[in-house]
């Protein structure tokens, strides 16, 4: 039975507009943190933005979202996009229904439970992306990533943009099932999603959001042990977590980012110093050390239109194992991966 949630009590899923209605949720326990970095002369704003809904349409789902920022007005885009998303997520699930979706990349391993929110999360980034060009912003010279799960019971639906991640984690000791795992992990949850090789890039800021579920509240240190990815819920044997799924940056460099940035008409190379290349890979215009993106998709950045570069997001649908282990969810920044490995 249930141990936490609204709703019935019965355990048997109910088949709504949107799909299978999941049977009562277990605990989510949900925080976020955004700090400005510190490298001395680099940047004086932080230009993340963090989104965390702990109650989305009903007290059982949540939204958790991190946008990273970049280009001179970076701040306000991020800003733009949090403000935006959750009534423009909500107005595609109720207008869109379980409609076609954009051309993202969009595949469903778990069954049809996510493929309508899939489905609406590409359109959600489009429009957003679109409201973006009309908003008064400069999204000639700034963009933005955006990393947005919905979490619905067992059922995560994950959409993301450019080099923020989301890391799915469970007990190393956790049963599993069959399915396919992320980079870097195993095979206890299902899952459908778009997945391929990445680099991970730079920044000197970061931004988390983290939610954990469970049969019941973890205690205040056993969170942070689970935050941190050793001991964690009693539950999970003391053994600490693995990485079950991951999703995968947008980096120009990746395959089929270069083959479409090339195509397109524009180069992906590394910046020139006075010793050769530096930093990361970076799409430019093909004859002129113009643009410098350091992914392959972003919002805004509409010169990178001509270039390749898209707003088309990687979805991916996630079913967690039955019963009531416990799992964590990690958005964040590449102000983040830089230091942390999955």
């Amino acid at each position: 039975s249930p141990r936490g949630g609204s709703g019935s009590s019965s355990t048997v899923p109910r088949r709504g507009a949107w799909g299978v209605v999941p049977a009562s949720p277990t605990s989510v326990d949900a925080a976020g943190v955004s700090l400005p970095g510190y490298a001395p002369g680099y940047k004086d704003q932080n230009q993340d933005s963090a989104l965390l809904l702990d109650a989305f349409l009903s007290s059982r789902q949540q939204l958790l979202a991190v946008m990273d920022g970049h280009g001179p007005e970076g701040h306000r885009v991020s800003a733009f996009v949090r403000q935006n998303l959750p009534f423009t997520l909500l107005n595609q699930l109720v207008a869109g229904g379980g409609g076609g979706g954009n051309g993202g990349d969009e595949t469903d391993r778990s069954g049809d439970n996510g493929r309508p929110v899939q489905r609406a999360m590409q359109r959600t980034v489009a429009s957003l992306d679109a409201q973006l060009a009309g908003s008064g912003i400069d999204v000639a010279s700034s963009g933005t990533t955006a990393v947005l799960c919905h979490v619905h019971g067992r059922q995560l639906t994950a959409a993301w943009v450019g080099d923020s991640r989301a890391v799915l984690g469970l007990p190393e000791a956790g049963a599993g099932a069959s399915g396919t795992g992320g980079r870097g992990g195993g095979g206890s949850v299902r899952w459908g999603g778009e997945q391929r090789g990445a680099a991970v890039g730079a920044s000197s800021e970061g931004s988390a959001a983290l939610a954990r579920a469970g049969g019941s509240p973890a205690p205040p240190d056993q969170r942070a042990a689970a935050s941190r990815g050793g001991g964690g819920d009693g539950r999970g044997g003391g053994m600490g977590w693995r990485v079950a799924w991951s999703s995968t940056d947008h980096k120009p460099e990746a395959p089929g980012e270069l083959e479409r940035i090339e195509a397109a008409g524009g180069r992906v190379a590394r910046s020139m110093g006075p010793r050769g290349p530096v930093g990361p890979f970076r799409v430019w215009f093909k004859n002129e050390d113009q643009f410098g993106l350091a992914m392959s998709r972003a919002l805004g950045d509409l010169p990178g239109r001509q270039l390749g570069v898209t707003a088309t997001p990687s979805t991916a649908s996630l079913q967690l194992p039955a019963g009531d282990g416990p799992a964590v969810l990690v958005l964040a920044s590449d102000g983040v991966w830089e230091l942390l490995d999955n």
